[in-house]
């Protein structure tokens, strides 16, 4: 699959439910052509059909990121060697997954999902690499809280979310305008 995204002209990837080192470094292989890594190489629409083969690889040299994405509690444990994986460039937690892994889906206060949550704060802030965060509930304090913590990848929201607020919202000014009316 990560070979198919690239080839298709992806300029990177996130690859989810890293929980080791080693889940990191097949990642980073699948991503590069050898010696770098293992990627099969094809000419597809990345390459110009074979056109700007040499030019492409120089670009995926300079440019190509790689993301893990750390959605278990295995990952947050690892998650110092993961960041040391050579051609990796950031990670990315997915907080609704990392707390099921506790077995508490969306209990983000509960104290082990909340430690864990705390062991990739201080991760940002000390590794080598970027981190960031799905901040899912589109809450501006949380936001700013894990900007506070040093996150530098946020995605914010989801659609399907704010497509709810949204229809909540204007059903609220439906109510409100018949209520006065």
């Amino acid at each position: 699959l990560i070979k198919q995204a690239l080839d298709s002209g992806a300029h990177g990837i996130i690859v989810p439910m890293v929980n080791s080192a080693a889940d990191a470094e097949r990642a980073v292989a699948s991503a590069y052509y050898p010696p770098r890594g293992q990627r099969g190489v094809g000419l597809h629409r990345a390459q110009g059909y074979g056109r700007r083969f040499q030019e492409y690889c120089q670009w995926m040299d300079r440019e190509l990121v790689v993301i893990a994405q750390i959605e278990h509690r295995d990952g947050v444990a690892h998650l110092d060697a993961i960041m040391a994986t050579q051609g990796l460039d950031a990670f990315f937690i997915g907080p609704y997954d990392l707390s099921a892994s506790f077995g508490r889906p969306g209990a983000f206060d509960d104290p082990e999902v909340a430690a864990a949550m705390a062991a990739v704060d201080r991760a940002v802030q000390s590794g080598p690499i970027a981190g960031g965060m799905h901040v899912v509930d589109p809450n501006p304090d949380e936001l700013a809280a894990r900007v506070a913590a040093g996150h530098r990848l946020i995605a914010f929201g989801v659609d399907m979310v704010l497509l709810n607020r949204a229809v909540a919202d204007a059903g609220t000014a439906i109510a409100d305008a018949s209520a006065k009316s």
